[in-house]
């Protein structure tokens, strides 16, 4: 004998205990599986109605954030907005010369440099960054050290045996630049 499920009118047989078709249990009583109650095909009919309108709505988000818009050009910021005023003025102060040492069994680098402020203004708090290269040229490491005095406007001044800090035993090179002062 066949019966039919209440979940999608699938006609199975009366042995089986649930349906092949949507997985609904069939009752122990096999009158009760023949009449399908009005609750069981709204709750079915509303479930996949829901889930096609997350699938559109998904459908929907998605493609409106993978839309790839150019930037406007007048967006992006300008090159001196992107750093601080500090490191804009740093820009205007050069070291002229340079040398370097390691000391304390090799671990620290001592540093004299010649500084040339090129601006209108005394400036102090000078701070200093040295990118240590190995003998293969690949850099290593960088040490960053502030020298607290003041170079009058367009003036240079040096300043000898700063200690950088620790260094790699590997270092051979290294460059130096300055990265921020104080007005």
């Amino acid at each position: 004998m066949a019966k039919a499920c209440p979940g999608c009118r699938t006609v199975t047989e009366d042995r089986v205990s649930f349906c092949s078709k949507c997985g609904y249990q069939f009752a122990t009583n096999p009158a009760a599986d023949i009449k399908p109650g009005p609750k069981t095909g709204k709750v079915v009919g509303i479930g996949c109605l829901g889930l096609f309108a997350v699938f559109v709505l998904f459908s929907i988000l998605s493609s409106r954030s993978r839309s790839s818009a150019p930037v406007p050009q007048d967006t992006q910021l300008p090159a001196n907005m992107l750093t601080s005023p500090a490191e804009r003025l740093a820009q205007r102060v050069k070291i002229t010369s340079f040398e370097w040492s390691k000391d304390g069994f090799g671990t620290i680098m001592m540093a004299s440099f010649t500084i040339k402020n090129y601006t209108d203004a005394a400036i102090r708090d000078i701070e200093i960054e040295c990118n240590m290269v190995a003998p293969s040229g690949t850099q290593i490491g960088k040490v960053k050290h502030t020298i607290y005095d003041v170079i009058p406007a367009n003036k240079t001044r040096t300043f000898d045996m700063v200690n950088m800090g620790f260094v790699d035993s590997q270092a051979k090179k290294t460059n130096c630049r300055v990265v921020s002062i104080a007005e």
